[in-house]
């Protein structure tokens, strides 16, 4: 299964904690995940270090 994910923040605050407990859990179950990130920040380094596929993206607000 591939599930992929969207982060509002390229940082390490609460909704990104989640986010990162909620892949580890996921991978163990063999679950593929890609995380789309809008900057670059500490999330990318834990997402590396967790070896989670990410890409950086634009998101644009309205």
């Amino acid at each position: 299964m591939h599930i992929c994910f969207i982060s509002h923040s390229g940082s390490q605050y609460g909704a990104e904690l989640a986010l990162l407990e909620l892949l580890q859990g996921l991978t163990k179950l063999g679950v593929e995940c890609l995380v789309f990130v809008p900057k670059k920040g500490s999330l990318f380094i834990e997402l590396d270090r967790l070896e989670i596929e990410w890409r950086q993206c634009v998101i644009l607000h309205r």
